[in-house]
């Protein structure tokens, strides 16, 4: 039979695959030339045990022939997914890099604020001048100020007394230098 149009790609019906027999007999007859310089059938007649040893090569060869592509397909898909684990994490660090820059970032005068915050709060005096500002604040026993302003105002007042004491112009606690 002569391949059409429609079956390219196939084998023609008269060259049929080799069975696995018939692979593993082509495979000893092929160790018996190259180790004993003779075909398999001679061998058979000389030495009958060297034959035998050939087949019983060729039948473990064959096994693992026949894994050969099967640990292809394994490795070449191992490899593939590798490259996918390391486009995948390669996406991932440009996402959390463009993420992290679309972040808004704090002002200097903010951070500068958080610091002032700390190193108020940290004073000893904190705690004396934010009981006074709240005992100053109580008209008849109710808070006039909510407590929120209470320690803007005593923040406030740290920072004026840090100000006289360093000689220097201490940020107010909205960031901005000297702004009461």
């Amino acid at each position: 039979m002569t391949p059409g149009s429609h079956d390219l790609g196939q084998a023609p019906d008269d060259t049929a695959a080799p069975t696995r027999e018939e692979r593993v007999e082509a495979l000893a007859d092929e160790l018996a030339g190259q180790y004993d310089f003779a075909h398999l059938a001679e061998l058979e007649t000389s030495d009958p045990e060297r034959a035998r040893e050939h087949r019983i090569a060729a039948h473990g060869l064959a096994k693992w022939l026949d894994a050969g592509p099967r640990r292809e397909r394994k490795a070449a898909f191992c490899r593939g997914w590798d490259r996918a684990k390391a486009r995948a994490q390669r996406r991932i660090t440009e996402l959390e890099d463009l993420i992290a820059s679309l972040r808004p970032q704090p002002a200097p005068a903010e951070s500068q604020t958080a610091g002032i915050w700390r190193q108020v709060r940290d004073d000893p005096r904190y705690a004396l001048v934010r009981r006074e500002a709240v005992r100053l604040d109580h008209y008849d026993g109710t808070m006039v100020i909510p407590y929120s302003l209470q320690e803007l105002l005593a923040v406030r007042v740290m920072a004026a007394i840090l100000d006289a004491e360093s000689g220097q112009q201490v940020p107010a606690a909205n960031g901005e230098p000297g702004a009461d």
